[in-house]
């Protein structure tokens, strides 16, 4: 069966397709980042006690959901984690006890800047399962972090978007790759000889950046990896 074709601009695209897209790469943003040492300084507004037991992808169906969240929206919690780690300077990381909180508050923040309709703070925190008090001190913290700079443009959306569906292909097709070579089985040797244990080869990642960004002399501490840090073949930020 033929997966259906995506679409070339991210307003034709099912807002399903672009909820995946951006689920997809903040989890592995989150992966990474839990990897690195949560010191006491480094503790922020958007910290956890502990990972809430929602899955980062249903949360951000549920906002989406609930929210009503536009597609350009969506594409924004990336540019706006782009945005503070290339600032640097800060505590500031996506990781399992930060990432619902972030992505609460990018939400908020996105809709108030881009669109023309958007929920009171009261309705976005029953949706984002936190309280008023919390929301309005996140949203703070996040313009701050921002330095108030909260549009973007047409372009930059679209760089965004198609970044995602060449990543999301490029797992795809490496998926594919890794499933054929198991299922490959070696032909017999002749002459009765016995063949050496067969090792396939597995497909590995082809990042032309590493996934993290060089922490500052100042600090041992690596900074947060950005949501362009994961991207495919093309070096360099997507954030303008």
């Amino acid at each position: 069966m033929t997966a259906p074709a995506i679409p070339l601009y991210f307003y034709e695209a099912d807002g399903q397709l672009l909820l995946d897209l951006v689920a997809d790469m903040v989890e592995r943003i989150t992966v990474y980042n839990d990897q690195l040492p949560l010191l006491p300084e480094g503790v922020t507004r958007f910290h956890s006690r502990a990972p809430p037991g929602i899955s980062v992808r249903d949360y951000l169906r549920r906002v989406v959901r609930y929210a009503n969240v536009e597609k350009c929206c969506l594409l924004m919690i990336l540019v706006f984690i782009d945005r503070i780690c290339a600032r640097g300077g800060t505590s500031f990381v996506v990781s399992s006890l930060t990432v619902h909180r972030v992505m609460i508050a990018t939400v908020v923040v996105a809709s108030k800047s881009l669109c023309d309709n958007y929920y009171t703070n009261v309705h976005y925190a029953k949706v984002g399962g936190i309280s008023l008090n919390e929301l309005n001190t996140l949203e703070l913290e996040l313009l701050f972090l921002l330095d108030w700079k909260l549009t973007s443009n047409a372009e930059t959306l679209q760089r965004y978007y198609s970044n995602l569906v060449r990543n999301s292909l490029q797992q795809r097709q490496q998926l594919q790759q890794q499933q054929q070579q198991q299922l490959f089985v070696p032909p017999s040797p002749p002459n009765g000889t016995v063949a050496p244990p067969f090792a396939p080869q597995m497909a590995t990642p082809n990042f032309s950046t590493p996934p993290y960004q060089q922490a500052s002399a100042a600090s041992s501490r690596p900074q947060a990896v950005a949501a362009s840090a994961l991207r495919l073949n093309q070096p360099g930020s997507m954030a303008t």
